[in-house]
């Protein structure tokens, strides 16, 4: 068993579907660097899924997404990605209310794996940021979740099997043009009538991101599971400043090596956003919009 989670996970390295996620710039690594981090993804993980249930389904779920799509769609391959998802989703919630040194590892990979299948197979939805009885998305919940094993457990999982994963070297500079966007929103914010428990909540979003986009392709990953619970409660209540916010983080899921899972996720969910908002807020979208070369002519 544990032989054939080694080999569903290092296909799902050789696919390119997992090393995206790290909290490191592959242009930054040295070789020795990459082979420890495949060796992590290869070796380490599935030891640690092999004693994590929800963690093993988990990898095997996005091993029948990816073969779904390369086996002519067939839909047993589907069917059974997301049976092994909702099994996998289901241990881990009851691992979550016990949260220990001994799970939180397993519990970290695999809220960055579930964001994987919930962007991977959102394709046919209404909503890419809510559910349909209008709460957050479950994709956006399970990343807020590793805010919890973060906070609880930094010191185990910086210095345990998944160190590699938590390690932060900045980039020179974010996205251009985003600073100057979200320092003009941040005045904005400051100007407002929102209550002064919001105003700081949406300023420490600001910052996080700013701070965040500087981390290359784990940019979105990092700066949403690091915001604080009341930011996720405004998005939540579709605050238009909240929902800015996110569609400036959203320029961050794009990559010169896009991986399908994301596809046109990013610019879907800026289109869903200006679609939330009334006409006064929309000019607050020109840079996420014109960042991923979205038409903004003739719109409000």
């Amino acid at each position: 068993m544990l032989l054939k989670a080694r080999r569903t996970v290092r296909n799902l390295v050789t696919m390119r579907l997992i090393l995206p996620l790290r909290f490191l710039d592959p242009n930054a690594l040295s070789r020795n660097l990459i082979d420890e981090i495949q060796r992590l993804w290869q070796v380490i993980i599935p030891e640690i899924a092999f004693h994590n249930g929800f963690l093993l389904r988990v990898i095997c779920a996005i091993s029948a997404l990816h073969m779904w799509r390369e086996k002519l769609r067939e839909t047993r391959y589907l069917t059974y990605a997301h049976e092994q998802y909702a099994a996998a989703v289901e241990e881990s919630a009851t691992a979550l209310t016990r949260i220990s040194k001994s799970n939180c590892s397993a519990l970290y990979a695999f809220s960055a794996l579930a964001f994987i299948f919930e962007l991977g197979t959102s394709y046919n939805r209404p909503s890419i940021l809510y559910n349909q009885d209008g709460t957050l998305a479950h994709w956006i919940v399970h990343i807020r979740g590793v805010r919890a094993i973060i906070t609880c457990f930094w010191h185990d999982l910086s210095s345990g099997a998944l160190r590699l994963l938590l390690q932060r070297q900045d980039h020179v500079d974010g996205p251009r043009g985003l600073a100057a966007s979200l320092n003009a929103l941040a005045d904005q914010i400051r100007r407002s009538t929102v209550t002064m428990n919001s105003v700081h909540t949406l300023l420490q979003a600001v910052s996080k991101l700013l701070s965040w986009s500087k981390m290359g392709k784990s940019a979105f990953f990092g700066w949403l599971s690091h915001c604080d619970n009341e930011f996720a409660t405004l998005l939540g209540g579709r605050d238009p400043f909240a929902l800015v916010i996110f569609a400036h983080a959203c320029v961050l899921l794009k990559s010169s090596e896009p991986a399908y899972w994301i596809g046109t996720w990013p610019e879907k969910m800026i289109q869903e956003i200006y679609g939330l908002l009334d006409s006064s807020w929309r000019s607050c979208l020109h840079w996420p919009m014109d960042g991923l070369g979205l038409c903004t002519d003739g719109q409000d």
